[in-house]
């Protein structure tokens, strides 16, 4: 490939996606046993943060379409990070608030 772009986008994505992944298993765990969830609190805060996505996607995808995939991809990195950075704040008296912000996000 001679774009160079597009490279480090790829690069970036993988690497965000492998990180993302290897955490994300134990979500579940942290949630349950940490903050204390109830089963219907851990089903609805997804629900509620993929209505929220859906709502958001074709604005999304407009800015995308009129600024270019790499902007876009760079909000979206740091939107990622600002979730990370207030789920590294949740704990058990705030959880109820921070992480139903950390998921929309």
């Amino acid at each position: 490939f001679k774009n160079k772009k597009l490279i480090t986008t790829i690069l970036i994505f993988a690497v965000w996606n492998a990180g993302n992944y290897v955490t994300i298993s134990f979500l579940g765990a942290y949630q349950k046993l940490t903050l204390g969830f109830s089963a219907l609190i851990m089903t609805l805060y997804p629900f509620g943060a993929n209505v929220i996505r859906i709502l958001l996607t074709k604005p999304f995808g407009k800015f995308g379409d009129k600024y270019s995939f790499n902007k876009l991809l760079f909000i979206s990195l740091i939107l990622y990070l600002l979730s990370y950075v207030v789920l590294m704040f949740t704990v058990p008296s705030n959880g109820l608030i921070m992480y139903a912000i950390y998921i929309v996000l």
